[in-house]
């Protein structure tokens, strides 16, 4: 046995390893909670489409600490939201809505 058929056995530490590193990579669901009201159907979609963050960070041409700014700021620029929602398949889509009714005189 050579030291390339070694590296390929697994072990119990190497799994843990490996699902930490996963874990680290992706969307997590919890940070639904921690995210705004603006950000928070880009998460959804990700987590629907099973992207991780490094692929969504890759499509979008951002770093994984600049995407997590934006999800905790709960702000981007309207063209970062609409380059995260092509870059999911979506098309980002605004309307306005009044919140309240003009009282009349």
């Amino acid at each position: 046995m050579n030291k390339a058929d070694i590296t390929k056995i697994p072990s119990k530490k190497s799994d843990k390893i490996l699902q930490k590193i996963h874990k680290k990579k992706s969307l997590p669901a919890s940070l639904s909670a921690m995210v705004g009201p603006r950000m928070l159907p880009i998460l959804q979609v990700a987590i629907k489409e099973g992207v991780d963050i490094l692929e969504l960070c890759k499509r979008c041409n951002l770093s994984r600490s600049g995407l997590y700014l934006k999800f905790s700021n709960d702000d981007c620029k309207l063209s970062d939201f609409e380059k995260l929602a092509n870059a999911l398949g979506y098309e980002a889509k605004i309307t306005l809505k009044r919140k309240y009714s003009r009282k009349s005189e």
